[in-house]
């Protein structure tokens, strides 16, 4: 049971730092910032 609900946890963080990073993109776009920070990279190789 432990470990079905966290898969639901992780699941649910994968799709929050999704839109995070979506939110990310979408406004160094929209500002000309072409770096990322290096924690954004740090959980893209996380998941």
């Amino acid at each position: 049971m432990a470990c079905h609900v966290w898969e639901i946890h992780r699941y649910n963080i994968s799709i929050i730092t999704w839109r995070i990073i979506q939110t990310w993109h979408a406004m160094s776009l929209h500002f000309g910032i072409q770096s990322r920070p290096t924690f954004v990279d740090g959980i893209i190789r996380v998941f």
